[in-house]
């Protein structure tokens, strides 16, 4: 039993992240908003949810892939105590004009004239890692803003990739509707979001989709574990055995 208990905790998600946080070595020119970032220790396993603080945070770009394609605005909303602090949002666009390309503006309807005095993409960062030292981060599908993330710690400062907990709501769900719906289900944000009763908002608004996703989490919680969501630890969101518990017909 310790041994089977000492296995899980070795090579849990957030044992390997903490690792290679501490595997970092820390260069004096970073700058302090990473340097701070990468000094704050990730939480436990047994951290309960409802005292971690979180980022929901999403991003407009040109395309899914980093390395061909460019961040256009950041969306940031933090939560503590599975509450919303709306008056913390931050909606940022960057000055990427010269990048923007016909299907991206369709989507997410950013034309060059709005980044025009937009953030320099190194001030948009280290502003974004500010705010990430000592919080979870919420997505909703975490390949895109992980990516260019890491994509850009790796170019700019030789991070493979920067350890920060993601929480994906969209994993989330997956793991309760997978099995039992299959390829029946639909992930988009706006049809999860239908599905825990929440109201509809405009799709592809970094600010909004960053609080829809905020919201989102704190549905899902109060779905998924009930009253019992304040006795809920953080490895209870990595186990899949804990999530698929509540039944959604």
């Amino acid at each position: 039993m310790l041994k089977s208990l000492s296995n899980k905790w070795f090579s849990h998600p957030l044992t390997r992240l903490e690792s290679v946080r501490k595997s970092i070595t820390v260069e004096p020119h970073w700058p302090d908003s990473l340097r701070q970032l990468l000094a704050y220790p990730l939480p436990k396993l047994t951290t309960p949810i409802d005292t971690l603080h979180y980022l929901a945070l999403d991003f407009e770009t040109t395309g899914f892939n980093p390395i061909d394609n460019t961040i256009l605005s950041i969306g940031t909303v933090p939560l503590y105590g599975y509450k919303i602090e709306i008056e913390s949002s931050r909606h940022v666009y960057l000055n990427n004009q010269h990048h923007i390309n016909p299907e991206s503006a369709v989507i997410n309807h950013i034309v060059p004239e709005m980044l025009l005095e937009g953030d320099e993409l190194d001030q948009a960062m280290e502003a974004l890692f500010e705010m990430m030292r000592g919080k979870v981060i919420l997505v909703h599908g975490a390949i895109v803003e992980k990516s260019f993330i890491d994509h850009y710690v790796k170019n700019k400062y030789g991070i493979k990739e920067l350890p920060v907990v993601w929480i994906d709501t969209l994993k989330i769900e997956k793991c309760l509707t997978y099995i039992k719906h299959g390829e029946l289900c639909r992930y988009q944000l706006t049809d999860v979001r239908e599905k825990h009763g929440l109201p509809c908002y405009p799709a592809h608004n970094a600010l909004i989709d960053s609080i829809s996703c905020a919201e989102l989490f704190l549905a899902q919680m109060v779905n998924i574990f009930g009253d019992q969501r304040h006795k809920v630890n953080i490895d209870d969101i990595f186990n899949k055995k804990t999530l698929p518990r509540m039944d959604f017909g």
